[in-house]
């Protein structure tokens, strides 16, 4: 990308600043027609971290990419929930389906990070940032409220319920969602 467009100010990019670009998607629409050409998915899916692996981190004039997603001819042609799963990834979402082959299903298969089908979870949405649930605290024991979500696919609404005792600061603390 930096040689067939050397013009690029990368680092409106790197948001966080850290050195890489914080995300690219690698659409490959062509097929695999050499050995010695090497791009990882001519019929798959992939994403991958840098920042994982160690310090990879670039600078302006050679920016890296700290994670990358790349999907091939096969999944843009047949199926695009593909590409929205893998690039999720991106956004630090893992896959849901079953990784260990163990018989275990953490949201039912139905979610776009399980089986690439339906939608993303409120979870899901809420820890990338698209989502802001309602909250319920400070109720006293016996006390009650009343609260109207509708579709989480059309309006995002949900309700969330910190854990009892626990402290609270988003995503990954403890609380029932609704």
């Amino acid at each position: 990308v930096r040689e067939t467009y050397p013009d690029i100010d990368f680092s409106i990019y790197d948001q966080d600043g850290n050195g890489y670009v914080d995300s690219m998607v690698i659409l490959n629409a062509g097929y695999r027609n050499s050995d010695d050409l090497f791009i990882i998915s001519y019929e798959g899916a992939i994403n991958y971290r840098h920042s994982y692996f160690g310090d990879y981190a670039g600078t302006q004039a050679a920016p890296r990419v700290n994670t990358y997603t790349t999907v091939g001819y096969r999944w843009i042609k047949d199926d695009y929930s593909t590409i929205i799963h893998e690039y999720a990834h991106g956004l630090g979402l893992i896959d849901y389906y079953d990784v260990t082959y163990s018989g275990i299903s953490a949201v039912g298969e139905f979610d776009m990070q399980a089986e690439s089908l339906g939608d993303w979870n409120a979870y899901s949405k809420y820890a990338v940032g698209w989502l802001d649930p309602y909250v319920v605290t400070g109720l006293e024991s016996g006390e009650s409220i009343e609260y109207t979500i509708g579709s989480l696919a059309l309006c995002d609404d949900a309700i969330m319920i910190p854990a009892a005792g626990a402290s609270f600061d988003g995503p990954f603390s403890e609380y029932i969602m609704i």
